[in-house]
């Protein structure tokens, strides 16, 4: 579910719809006529990626059982899949030029036709649930007209375990977590050995109850490794921990469960656990890289773990070097380091190389390279080691925040202001009403599913900084669905300021944007300080130091 989360961040909504409902479904292996069968090998061969047959199976299962939910739902889902598919690079590239266009017009006409389809066998068979099921489906971005086809959809079959799962969803979506686990629950007691329900369940639990979360979730592991809806529950765990030691726990159990050297094992989610490493135990990072280089099971995934082997390397080299008073020798093996690709959090580097550069003298070139690099990637061990070197340099803790508020107001940008009204008042506000204050300026919906992920974390900041001058503005970027927003902020009680925007294009016309959540920290002038990004557990601390830099603006 966290892939997903971080896929929508990035990808158009059409496309993260037809994604989300593709990812859905669970898979076991049996060839049969029965439909239950016929849907169980469709669901296999949908996984294999073999669309053709996946659909051939889904589509004899029609034959024999016309109405039956679960093979509707399948058939769908696979031919979402087959054409995001036919429009993505199967070489791992980024998406060509123009790519994204394509897909998005393949996939209106697609949800055309199927919409058509739909409404002609609804309009033909009234007490199917079917059909009004799919219906809800393809009005995903209408939650209105969706509700109404899963209200008459439960009408017409009430026991119907696709309609109650689908009801579920949409309880969760709207943030009435407790209200969708009931849901699931009463699915689980006749589907006991449904993966996908229990993993829903598990992510609703995990808003309202924690400790019952993390007790179901590893009984869930444990029962059903191999099973990659296991990797998905431990990796639910692993983004839901602040607690550094308990990550690496799970890290473990998920190496174990899924063995790195096996094609479909745990590699790639790896890198989390070298990541902690490379922040608390340099020595076990390089260890950790330099065996998954030799047990690599292709080689794409050993030539990441080489980058991030050599990386590692290079750290350690230039540390231990360091401590032998070879200081130049050391800022010659950190000149070779190079950071692997996507990882972010090279902190480790610029303090090694600040503190060789400190020993041989060169404290001002440590101390402005790293102020440079504290205003982009604000930690606090990297603020308090700019403490000590400006200490050294003749320069007091506030000397160093004013230099630090230099480089980030010359890096700041102008933000457009906007009059926008108010769901819980009615009231007409504006940016420039909020001057004095630091803004976190957040562009949602209320069916987005990363922003139901971040937030609890930006709940968290409110509290912190709440009383200090911070505030957070929801933005709804999606009109369709302002019938939604005061019940999740009613139901979730998070106390943030929900505003409306005049039309759909407003946020895109506007801003530019059309990723969502999208973050942006606005400073007591207006200005723009930061693009925050998706909030979450491992970038919270980031976004704290951010906050607190905005803050102590005078």
């Amino acid at each position: 579910m966290k892939g997903i989360s971080l896929i929508s961040a990035v990808v158009p909504r059409l496309v993260v719809s037809a994604m989300l409902i593709a990812g859905l479904l669970t898979v076991t292996n049996a060839q049969s006529e029965s439909p239950s069968d016929l849907i169980k090998a469709g669901k296999a061969a949908d996984q294999a990626n073999n669309f053709a047959e996946s659909v051939a199976s889904f589509e004899r299962a029609i034959a024999l059982d016309p109405h039956n939910t679960e093979a509707h739902l399948g058939l769908y889902s696979t031919k979402n899949r087959q054409i995001i598919r036919s429009f993505m690079p199967s070489d791992g590239q980024p998406m060509p030029e123009g790519g994204m266009d394509k897909l998005q017009e393949g996939m209106r006409a697609f949800e055309k036709e199927q919409t058509a389809k739909y409404q002609e066998l609804e309009k033909r068979f009234p007490d199917k649930a079917a059909y009004k099921l799919l219906l809800s489906r393809l009005s995903i971005y209408d939650p209105v007209k969706s509700l109404g086809y899963l209200e008459a959809a439960n009408t017409a079959e009430p026991s119907n375990l696709e309609v109650l799962t689908a009801i579920a969803q949409f309880e969760s979506s709207r943030g009435n977590s407790q209200k969708a686990g009931e849901y699931y629950t009463r699915i689980l007691t006749q589907r006991p050995d449904d993966k996908l329900v229990n993993l829903l369940y598990l992510l609703s639990l995990k808003e309202y109850d924690k400790a019952k979360f993390k007790r179901l979730t590893l009984e869930f592991v444990d029962r059903n490794a191999p099973d990659r809806t296991a990797m998905q529950a431990l990796s639910i765990l692993i983004y839901d921990t602040a607690d550094s030691a308990e990550a690496i726990t799970y890290y473990q159990k998920l190496r174990k469960l899924f063995p790195p050297e096996k094609p479909d094992g745990a590699i790639n989610q790896l890198t989390g656990l070298f990541a902690i490493y490379n922040q608390t135990d340099p020595a076990k990072a390089l260890e950790l890289a330099e065996e998954l280089v030799k047990i690599a099971p292709s080689e794409s995934a050993k030539k990441t773990w080489q980058s991030y082997a050599d990386y590692q390397s290079a750290i350690n080299q230039a540390t231990a070097l360091t401590k032998d008073g070879k200081f130049e020798d050391a800022l010659s093996a950190l000149a070779k380091a190079k950071a692997p690709r996507y990882f972010d959090n090279t902190s480790t580097y610029q303090l090694a190389k600040a503190e060789a550069q400190d020993y041989l003298g060169r404290t001002s070139d440590a101390y402005d390279e790293l102020s440079k690099f504290y205003v982009e990637n604000p930690r606090r061990n990297v603020r308090s080691r700019l403490e000590i070197l400006g200490k050294k340099i003749g320069k007091s803790k506030e000397q160093v925040e004013k230099d630090v508020q230099s480089l980030v107001v010359a890096n700041s940008k102008p933000f457009k202001d906007f009059s926008l009204t108010r769901f819980d008042t009615g009231k007409k506000v504006s940016l420039a009403d909020f001057r004095g204050k630091v803004v976190f300026l957040s562009f949602w919906y209320p069916l987005c599913g990363p922003c139901h992920q971040e937030a609890p974390f930006l709940q968290k900041l409110t509290e912190k900084y709440g009383k200090d001058g911070f505030v957070i503005l929801a933005v709804n970027g999606h009109p369709k669905e302002d019938s939604l927003v005061m019940p999740y902020f009613e139901k979730t009680k998070h106390n943030f300021i929900p505003l409306q925007v005049p039309d759909e294009e407003f946020v895109k016309r506007e801003y530019g944007t059309e990723a969502y959540p999208t973050n942006y920290l606005i400073d007591k002038k207006g200005r723009m300080l930061f693009n925050i990004g998706v909030v979450y557990q491992t970038v919270l601390e980031e976004v704290e130091q951010k906050i607190e830099i905005a803050l102590a603006q005078r």
